[in-house]
């Protein structure tokens, strides 16, 4: 790139990362941890998106795998509970369970349409304070050689595909990189250099997300009377509702904790409610479902509300021959069941080798970013299906209850599969167990699952579409999914997901036992090599798939 480079004053760098997201500190510590010369660009006007904040299993599991593959040890302290209070700051808070609260207009609160996930302990998940969990991740990048720069919401950002990338940054310096990869909010950054932004394809998620950090925040616990074994403020509680749901992700929920703030979120369905105002929609929405009240009315913001309006569209062609459009800057997803960190997690994990062999080989246009075009675009469309299948199934607490179990069911196969390729990775330290997650298929579906795992959600988003369209009703949806379950031989019968009435998942003595006999006498051979990979003895003890 003779032609930029050799401008007087001007530095050149093999990358130019835009965006202030998790995702892309996450990608510039990876790249410049394997020697790759990173210009991370920041819009200091611009409020940094801190929605994504709760954890699940998988995602710390995702955390995991990239920290190891890349050697980037920081990734890994945001994975574990005991290292972000001491590795980064005491203001995140604990994940213990994961709740769901069932509204319904003008009926009281019923306890026994809620249900309850509670977190194994060796897992320890995570609310994490995105201001300081960023700032962490950031100082990373910038430890292994990342250099930062600063742009305004007029930034000059030229693309040649002969000479590559030149960004002009707020102090008057020209910058250089050989590509551009642009994670900022609905590529942003990139719109500022190409005459027209790549075509667009349609999602059918239509959801607006408000979110703002709030103070004196009741405690759910002290608003109702149950017998669930876990403390909801413990956890992710969501509100579930026909017209969508309310997140409370404490941070003040533990003794180290000096944190005094509650996140909360407003996800609502724009085509059943106007989420212009987060003040008045929130007090609409407990004037809706009183049992709100005495949870949320007496909370205080600090700060605006941040909006989050989903694209009901996504950049499906994101790779030009100097620029790629990255996570967030190609689509944005509803923030329901964790997905955001997931996501962040997944195309770090896809892309930052990729990047590194593009960079040292000086070829952009390799069939290896392109396939990561469509790991990227599969990754979006199946977490659009996901949350499509949850804003139908939430019309009905029936369909939601079948509905929340199927993907509880594939999260944690998806969660043990990454495990097993994590530990197959630290015994061997071979790149190659990689492979099988690089050669992802293009349903989306990420880690390399047992098919029927994938079968069985597939039937559950197929009911809910069905009662979308009117051909069928939201009872019958319901019971046909738990006949699902129920005939599986591939499903744990450590939940008891096929009963209706079974309302929390916790893993007690009895339900290990219950998975050991399973695992020994039931389970298809597949599966059991999945489950039980650590202790797995005897294959013909378990019949084949």
């Amino acid at each position: 790139m003779v032609g930029m480079s050799s401008m007087p004053g001007t530095r050149h760098f093999d990358i130019a990362l835009f965006g202030s997201t998790a995702s892309v500190y996450m990608l510039a510590a990876c790249l410049a941890r394997n020697g790759i010369g990173v210009a991370l660009f920041q819009d200091r006007s611009t409020e940094p998106d801190t929605t994504g904040e709760a954890t699940i299993p998988y995602t710390s599991m995702i955390f995991e795998l990239v920290a190891d593959r890349y050697q980037v040890a920081e990734i890994k302290d945001i994975a574990r509970t005991r290292d972000i209070h001491r590795q980064v700051m005491p203001s995140s808070g604990v994940k213990k369970n994961l709740g769901f609260i069932y509204h319904e207009p003008g009926r009281a609160l019923d306890m026994g349409k809620a249900l309850q996930f509670n977190v194994p302990s060796e897992h320890g998940e995570n609310h994490l304070y995105r201001p300081d969990v960023d700032a962490h991740l950031l100082n990373a990048a910038v430890r292994y050689g990342a250099t930062v720069f600063s742009v305004g919401t007029d930034a000059r950002i030229e693309l040649h595909d002969d000479k590559g990338v030149r960004v002009l940054t707020r102090q008057g310096q020209w910058v250089a990189a050989d590509f551009l990869v642009d994670g900022s909010y609905r590529g942003a950054a990139l719109a500022k250099a190409l005459p027209r932004m790549p075509d667009e394809a349609p999602l059918r998620t239509a959801s607006t997300c408000l979110a703002a950090h709030m103070l004196d925040v009741e405690p759910f616990d002290a608003c109702v009377s149950s017998d669930f074994p876990g403390q909801w403020h413990a956890g992710t509680l969501h509100h579930v509702f026909a017209e969508g749901w309310i997140g409370v992700i404490p941070f003040n929920n533990h003794q180290h904790s000096r944190n005094p703030r509650v996140s909360v979120l407003l996800s609502i369905n724009r085509r059943m409610l106007d989420p212009a105002d987060g003040d008045r929609l929130l007090a609409e929405l407990i004037d809706r479902y009183p049992s709100l009240r005495q949870h949320l009315a007496s909370a205080r913001r600090v700060g605006e509300w941040q909006v989050r309006a989903p694209a009901q569209h996504f950049h499906h062609e994101p790779l030009g021959r100097r620029h790629l459009l990255f996570d967030e800057g190609a689509a944005s997803n509803d923030l329901l069941f964790s997905r955001k960190l997931s996501n962040a997690g997944e195309l770090v994990l896809a892309l930052a080798h990729r990047l590194i062999d593009a960079a040292r080989q000086g070829d952009y246009q390799s069939t290896a970013l392109q396939a990561f075009v469509g790991i990227q675009n599969s990754i979006v469309h199946l977490n659009d299906r996901i949350t499509r299948g949850a804003y139908i199934a939430f019309r009905d607490p029936d369909l939601w209850n079948a509905y929340a179990r199927v993907w509880l069911l594939q999260s944690i196969a998806a969660t043990i599969t990454a495990r097993k390729i994590n530990d197959a990775f630290a015994r061997t330290r071979d790149p190659h167990v990689f492979d099988e997650i690089d050669r992802v298929t293009d349903d989306g579906f990420w880690m390399p699952l047992y098919q029927g795992y994938k079968d069985i959600l597939n039937f559950a988003l197929e009911r809910c579409h069905e009662v979308e369209i009117g051909n069928l009703s939201s009872s019958d949806a319901a019971r046909q999914i738990f006949a699902q379950l129920a005939a599986a031989d591939f499903v744990p019968p450590i939940f008891d997901f096929a009963d209706p009435d079974a309302r929390v998942y916790q893993l007690t003595t009895w339900r290990k036992l219950k998975a050991l006999w399973w695992g020994l006498v039931k389970v298809p051979s597949e599966v059991g090599r999945l489950i039980f990979y650590r202790s797995f003895r005897n294959p013909s003890m378990r019949k084949e798939s």
